[in-house]
């Protein structure tokens, strides 16, 4: 009977270094075929990598952005289905994706594949508005940030990060105005947010015209100096003191 057991273990021992020798050789390949852009080869070898480790994210990335690159939506959904069923988390997958894609230079299949996997799974909408919303916001696109910035704002009117994210997106629209009262509420929210008081300091600054608007700018720079002074804050104060005091 120890016989037995012995040639079973040695057995199974063999078979998972044939195993893993095996799955070494298709990751290999996978790599080379990724790199060298051949994009349906490349597919077929990280197809192979899930069934074989069906709950290592990363595969999953690169699976996704080589579908992509075919145009293959279908099976983008399928690999959403299966990383699902390998019981990959979903924010270790979207920073795969987002991570591969960058990678090649081709961010847009992360935006792309966001927006598919939000209009085939309406349970994850809200969450992947917050994916996309900090894309937008990485890649400075003003009209979108302002747009998933109110999506996120509904049912979190008091988030200040989002808010911040909502009142940048204006002022870079030019909708100077609708930035300020949303500056102003994200300091009713918290009196010492530090980026709202000098967004609004700078702004009348900048746009001062009378003593009033001079006088918020002071006000506002006077509450940031509180927090951290800076030369330029300093600088800016000194300024506006001497322009207020001026006949």
């Amino acid at each position: 009977m120890k016989r037995v057991k012995l040639i079973i273990a040695v057995l199974l021992c063999a078979a998972s270094i044939v195993y893993a020798t095996d799955y070494s050789k298709i990751e290999s390949r996978a790599s080379r075929f990724f790199n060298q852009q051949e994009w349906a080869s490349a597919s077929a070898m990280y197809d192979l990598m899930i069934d074989r480790q069906p709950s290592v994210c990363e595969n999953y990335g690169y699976a996704i952005v080589s579908a992509g690159m075919r145009n293959d939506t279908l099976a983008q959904i399928s690999l959403m289905e299966r990383s699902m069923n390998g019981h990959v988390p979903f924010d270790s997958l979207f920073q795969s994706v987002k991570k591969v894609s960058f990678s090649i230079g081709q961010s847009s299949l992360y935006e792309n594949f966001l927006l598919r996997v939000k209009s085939h799974y309406q349970w994850l909408a809200r969450g992947i508005d917050n994916y996309l919303l900090e894309y937008y916001v990485f890649r400075n696109n003003a009209p979108q940030i302002i747009k998933y910035s109110n999506s996120m704002l509904d049912g979190a009117s008091d988030n200040i990060k989002f808010l911040t994210y909502l009142a940048n997106g204006l002022m870079q629209e030019e909708q100077a105005t609708d930035a300020v009262e949303v500056y102003k509420k994200i300091l009713s929210i918290n009196p010492n947010d530090y980026n709202a008081l000098l967004q609004l300091a700078n702004y009348f600054h900048l746009t001062a015209t009378t003593d009033t608007s001079r006088k918020s700018a002071l006000n506002y720079f006077e509450q940031a100096q509180k927090i951290k002074s800076t030369p330029y804050i300093e600088k800016a104060i000194s300024q506006l003191r001497n322009d207020i005091n001026e006949p």
